[in-house]
């Protein structure tokens, strides 16, 4: 099944060629175990013949939707980013770099897009103070450990204070 996000590589030459995408909220379904809920992702691709390679450059623009750690309500989260590849045909000798098979005429870009948005999502996301779901925050509140008063901030361990005049004498 051809993907929408495969470029030929014989298309590819020395002059840039760019190739414009968006990742929506039906890209994002499709993938299974995604933090990702959906969202709308503008991507440039500008890709250009090397020597032996294939380089791809991409500048990625736009939001997703991911659940916030904090009340568990859908929140969007702008990402921007910049990156590249180099692709190569032939048997794998560098890490840095994408080899795919000498016989390959297409090279698929759907997984390089969707781990370079993912890796752009910070791991912890909350929603700005005071946007995250009120009833939720009410219960997060209700749950939470015992705050200790003032007199108990207060109380110290006496044990603390004859290793504060050990300090004090020297």
């Amino acid at each position: 099944m051809k993907s929408a996000f495969e470029v030929f590589l014989k298309d590819i030459t020395t002059d840039p060629k760019q190739y414009s995408f968006v990742l929506t909220d039906g890209f994002f379904a499709e993938k299974e175990n995604s933090e990702i809920q959906g969202g709308n992702v503008e991507v440039l691709v500008v890709a250009q013949k090397k020597a032996e390679a294939f380089e791809f450059y991409f500048e990625i623009d736009g939001f997703v939707q991911v659940v916030c750690d904090r009340c568990l309500e859908t929140m969007d989260l702008l990402v921007s980013a910049s990156d590249s590849i180099i692709v190569k045909q032939g048997e794998q000798t560098d890490e840095d770099v994408v080899f795919i098979s000498p016989i390959d005429e297409t090279f698929d870009l759907e997984w390089v897009l969707y781990e370079t948005v993912a890796l752009q999502i910070p791991i912890q996301h909350f929603h700005k103070e005071g946007e995250c779901d009120e009833e939720m925050m009410k219960k997060l509140n209700a749950c939470s450990a015992t705050k200790f008063t003032e007199e108990e901030n207060k109380t110290t361990d006496p044990r603390w204070e004859k290793l504060k005049d050990i300090l004090n004498n020297n």
